[in-house]
């Protein structure tokens, strides 16, 4: 810290070693020759200045909650970019996007509001329960909706580079990463908790994935499918080689839904064909020869798809060009 004079811009004192590193902003707080800092070594600090002594001394160490200190070293996201202070509380803002509290009597952070520092990839509603969503950086939320305020889930688990996908059941939350890795998280009590100790390792990145009770079914960028055990994710039920094509179309896969109501997997292509499968077997439903074609509505190619909350009756495909087509999963119409 510096202190010049600003009649004649003369350095009058400075001192070091205020932080262990670098000062990113500081605040004069509403008491007189006091002021506020924070810092990449992820605290906060409250100092008096006095400047006919020449002297700065801290009155206060404001420190991140119990739980944001956990794995400190290997957290850059967690260093300290800005800070404000009132009458009773300090607010500082992360890299990761998070705002720290403190109150007058606690210095260590008493509330934490955490958001997306990187563009939000995928959302899904968690049964009702909240909603979840992760982003490029691999950050996962866990959002109420009564309040709107986000927790992680209770621990330091995320993934290492970009979140792709997020799928629920009535119970568990997958996510899944450029890097290969699926995650598995448990809901209870209000939160969410990692089903395994690290992130599940597949052979090849997802593309998307919808979850039962009892079944994940994955579909991955290398064109592969792969049902597996809802409740551990590294067991595989069935899974299909590297699918080429499916019909006469040869379209590159782009999306899968599953439809309860006749245990099946409706899959989109590129060239706005759509596709049946067994989700028991990950068989076509109908010889190619005996299909039906079933397209987009004007054959744009298929994005994203969604089944109905009745069980499947109805499968949605949202388009490249942004036309929705809803089959009846019964008539195929």
């Amino acid at each position: 810290m510096k202190v010049f004079n600003t009649e004649t811009n003369e350095v009058v004192f400075e001192k070091a070693g205020l932080h262990s590193m670098g000062i990113m902003d500081f605040v004069f707080s509403s008491n007189p020759n006091e002021v506020i800092t924070c810092s990449n070594d992820r605290t906060a600090k409250v100092w008096t200045v006095n400047i006919e002594a020449k002297t700065v001394d801290m009155v206060r160490e404001l420190v991140l909650s119990e739980d944001d200190l956990a794995a400190y070293k290997e957290n850059v996201d967690k260093q300290s970019l800005g800070i404000i202070g009132f009458d009773k509380s300090i607010l500082s803002v992360s890299m990761n996007s998070d705002i720290n509290s403190w109150q007058e009597d606690n210095n260590s952070a008493s509330h934490t509001l955490r958001g997306h520092a990187n563009s939000v990839s995928a959302i899904a509603n968690f049964n009702d329960k909240g909603m979840v969503s992760v982003d490029l950086d691999g950050r996962i939320l866990f959002w109420s909706v009564e309040t709107g305020e986000a927790q992680r889930p209770t621990s330091q688990m995320r993934h290492k580079i970009q979140a792709l996908t997020v799928c629920t059941n009535s119970n568990n939350v997958y996510t899944s990463s450029q890097d290969s890795t699926m995650g598995h998280f448990v809901y209870s009590d209000g939160t969410l908790k990692p089903a395994r100790d690290e992130m599940v390792k597949k052979h090849f990145s997802i593309k998307t994935m919808t979850a039962t009770d009892e079944h994940v079914y994955v579909l991955y960028n290398d064109k592969s499918i792969e049902v597996l055990k809802a409740d551990d994710v590294s067991s595989v039920v069935v899974r299909t080689d590297q699918i080429k094509s499916l019909g006469a179309a040869k379209g590159e896969l782009s999306g899968m839904v599953y439809s309860k109501a006749k245990n099946e997997l409706w899959v989109c292509d590129e060239k706005g064909f759509v596709h049946i499968l067994d989700a028991a077997t990950l068989k076509p439903v109908m010889p190619e020869s005996e299909a039906i074609e079933l397209k987009t509505v004007y054959g744009h190619p298929g994005l994203s798809m969604a089944a109905s909350n009745d069980g499947g009756s109805l499968v949605a495909v949202g388009d490249a060009k942004g036309y929705i087509t809803v089959f009846d999963v019964e008539t195929r119409a």
